[in-house]
């Protein structure tokens, strides 16, 4: 992948690839507070609460590792459903939809990455770590200058 992104840029760069595993939902889950949070301000805890009874501890640890089997290249589970229908089971018979992508990436530009990074560190802490030392590196290198 970095041969075609340096190819594309004319020019060698650094790549690293961020995996949303098992979807991109498992990072909002690890920044809840401003993902789901703020998204569903009125639905937010009654959510959660839902989340927490159906799925259990393990998942609020470890969001990456929902999904269970791959099966024709997909997730057994998939965590954007499994969000569908707690927002389906809204109380006072209020109507909610989850959609990756209008609430998805209203979500993705509120989520800070040291949040998601501290919960998902199968795959997104290693490579946010990575890249968090390259511009730590760039920085002192800017002010040697």
């Amino acid at each position: 992948m970095s041969d075609q992104v340096n190819k594309a840029l004319e020019r060698e760069t650094n790549t690293e690839v961020l995996f949303a595993s098992p979807e991109i939902e498992a990072w909002f889950v690890a920044d809840w507070e401003n993902s789901f949070g703020k998204e569903y301000r009125t639905l937010s805890h009654p959510l959660k609460s839902k989340l927490k009874i159906e799925q259990g501890r393990n998942f609020w640890n470890s969001p990456e590792s929902y999904g269970g089997a791959l099966i024709n290249g997909s997730c057994e589970f998939k965590l954007s459903e499994t969000i569908q229908r707690a927002l389906s089971g809204a109380p006072n018979n209020q109507t909610f939809r989850y959609s990756k992508r209008t609430n998805g990436a209203a979500m993705l530009g509120r989520i800070e990455p040291g949040n998601v990074a501290h919960v998902c560190r199968l795959y997104f802490a290693p490579v946010y770590q990575k890249l968090k030392g390259l511009r730590d590196q760039e920085s002192d290198t800017v002010h040697s200058l």
